[in-house]
């Protein structure tokens, strides 16, 4: 690809939402070599890597405004959906960055649970500041590395989560370099077993992907009467949907915890919305009075805008 500078894996796996800062490295050790190399993506390349790849918009892309970010690959392991690789940021030594096939799945940075590069991320712990203070009982549903349980822990001390994975190689390599503080607990099940019986939660967060789809499960009914079964207090559910143009799975979520719970919130990449590609669409659903006009502001404002709409 002539001029864009992508190398490694055939497209860059880290792209981050930051202003201020144009321009991207990335170093990647690859496996059986070395010596790190180093990889660069040009401003100019992000178009080419949004058509590329879906998960790009995962990264927060958007034209210019990254930030300059070196990563040295510390472990690489085979996992349910792919090669999973752990890369340290050489410029903050105690931040991981995960990737699966070289699509960046979570960045943990140890000391600092809310620095939060990747857009969608930002976007639902923006939602979970909206809601009223204090503690909470939390349940994730997918998440990888847990950036987000790791974020509420950090700004709602004494708070107690659940997440829950299917995939108990990602589980048992983010333990081995990203352990999890006190008050979260990891387990390996599947989140729809895990619903049936949870009781007397604020928050649950279903951000579960495989192969690029969320798994039908949570698109159906039995999981949203779970759910709300399980909810109390604000009764706050998110749902971050990976889709493209014309919103099916959107469609179906958002129909779903209407029956249940009312028109739900909507958090869209502008880009998905106009049809340009794939993209983010977060589905929020809470007995909270949510800052709507706030939430509108900070989404389009950040480096990847988002639309913010009640209902479809």
């Amino acid at each position: 690809m002539p001029g864009s500078m992508l190398m490694a894996r055939g497209y860059p796996a880290g792209v981050w939402e930051k202003r201020g800062v144009t321009g991207h490295t990335r170093t990647e050790q690859p496996c059986g070599t070395a010596a790190p190399r180093r990889v660069a993506v040009l401003p100019r390349a992000v178009r080419t890597l949004q058509r590329m790849h879906p998960f790009a918009h995962r990264s927060g892309v958007l034209a210019a405004i990254m930030v300059t970010m070196r990563f040295e690959t510390v472990d690489r392991r085979r996992v349910r959906f792919g090669m999973a690789d752990v890369e340290q940021d050489r410029d903050r030594r105690e931040a991981r960055l995960i990737s699966i096939d070289g699509t960046p799945q979570s960045y943990v940075d140890l000391l600092d649970p809310a620095n939060l590069p990747f857009g969608v991320t930002r976007r639902i712990a923006d939602v979970v500041d909206a809601l009223p203070p204090g503690a909470v009982n939390a349940l994730h549903i997918g998440g990888a590395a847990g950036s987000l349980p790791r974020y509420v822990q950090h700004v709602r001390r004494g708070s107690d989560q659940l997440l829950v994975d299917v995939d108990g190689a990602m589980v048992d390599l983010v333990h081995a370099h990203l352990p999890f503080p006190t008050g979260i607990t990891v387990r390996v099940e599947n989140g729809l077993d895990t619903v049936r019986t949870a009781r007397d939660l604020d928050l649950v967060v279903v951000d579960a992907s495989a192969v690029g789809a969320m798994p039908e499960e949570f698109a159906g009914a039995e999981f949203h009467r779970h759910v709300s079964d399980a909810l109390t207090g604000s009764r706050t559910l998110v749902v971050n949907v990976l889709d493209r143009p014309g919103l099916a799975l959107t469609t179906r979520l958002a129909d779903a915890i209407t029956e249940r719970s009312g028109v739900p919130l909507v958090i869209a990449d502008l880009g998905l919305l106009a049809g340009t590609g794939p993209g983010h669409v977060v589905l929020v659903s809470s007995e909270a009075v949510l800052p709507v006009a706030e939430l509108e502001a900070r989404a389009r404002e950040a480096s990847s805008p988002a639309s913010v709409s009640l209902g479809l």
